[in-house]
């Protein structure tokens, strides 16, 4: 309880640590939030249509270098045979490119949501700046190269957080996921 009473008098007679503080804790609630709702929308929610839960990539083992063995799509050909003589799945359609769409479609909405952040990043930063200028060494409060560093970065981070996730999905042994089922 002492603690938290020293932290209420150094913010009430300091407003540069108090700036410092609240924007401190609205970029890390902003980039929380952006984190948040990507990973809901790539993890948690499920498909956008019907049956999402219960679809499956078929892949075919074949020989690889060294003597393993790895995995590759099948072939129309092979789908179409596959199609008829199966009858443990009520559907079989055969997608195309499926870890392309997968990838651009995360990728997009995780552009979109760090674009977003980083506008409201930049706007709020600016807007502090004039607070902040006291508490600056060696810079000035507007520089750009700080600014564009912590864009960049901040883009970067954005896009691990949708790709790694995204190509993880993409790269499931349909078998174990429907042994979990």
């Amino acid at each position: 309880m002492q603690d938290v009473r020293y932290a209420i008098r150094t913010l009430r007679r300091s407003p540069g640590f108090r700036a410092v503080a609240v924007v401190t804790l609205a970029l890390g609630i902003g980039a929380t939030t952006a984190i948040y709702s990507v990973v809901d929308t790539i993890l948690l929610q499920p498909l956008p249509f019907a049956g999402g839960d219960r679809l499956v990539r078929v892949v075919e083992n074949v020989p690889g270098p060294g003597g393993g063995v790895r995995q590759r799509g099948i072939t129309y050909p092979d789908f179409l045979e596959w199609r008829a003589r199966t009858t443990t799945l009520t559907d079989a359609v055969a997608v195309s490119g499926l870890v392309r769409i997968v990838l651009t479609l995360v990728l997009g909405q995780g552009a979109w949501l760090a674009a977003v952040g980083i506008a409201c990043g930049l706007g709020g930063a600016v807007a502090a700046s004039r607070l902040l200028q006291g508490m600056l060494f060696g810079i000035t409060p507007l520089d750009p190269t700080t600014f564009a560093a912590v864009s960049l970065a901040f883009a970067i981070v954005a896009m691990a957080a949708s790709y790694l996730p995204a190509r993880h999905a993409t790269t499931v042994d349909p078998m174990i996921a429907l042994r979990t089922e």
